[in-house]
């Protein structure tokens, strides 16, 4: 799940990167969300599916924990058009709403409390159970 919760900003943020859209486009739709649990489901009945299905839940999950509603234009694609809404980003109002909006500052911490918690819970930090889970998605 880890890693479909990122999957949408790992591609979309490079495009960015290159000028292509304001870092949500492609990955950010319902479209990708969608295509991603086809390709999942395809695979599904095979014994070694589950890393993968809960990688579809992750992509769901950064849609709805980004509040993609708010950008229709974007998580519509394309039925709303064919170009993507490209905000101004401000970065020092970004990074001013960064410091001092409990709601965004408040996840960041607790999610990397769970994160903590989850490493020190399964000895993460030993080579083995860190391999095992990079490779396997299990946790001891």
């Amino acid at each position: 799940m880890l890693v479909g919760a990122v999957l949408p900003d790992l591609i979309d943020k490079p495009l960015s990167l290159m000028g292509f859209g304001g870092g949500r486009t492609f990955a950010h739709t319902l479209l990708f969300a969608c295509i991603v649990t086809a390709v999942v489901s395809m695979g599904f009945r095979r014994a070694r599916a589950m890393p993968w299905v809960v990688l579809s839940l992750g992509v769901w999950a950064h849609l709805l924990l980004d509040m993609m509603w708010d950008v229709p234009g974007v998580l519509l694609w394309p039925t709303l058009g064919l170009d993507f809404p490209v905000r101004a980003v401000d970065t020092g109002g970004l990074l001013h709403m960064l410091l001092t909006n409990p709601y965004i500052y408040g996840g960041e911490i607790v999610g990397c409390i769970i994160i903590l918690g989850i490493v020190v819970k399964n000895s993460m930090y030993t080579k083995a159970a860190l391999r095992r889970f990079l490779s396997r998605g299990l946790l001891e």
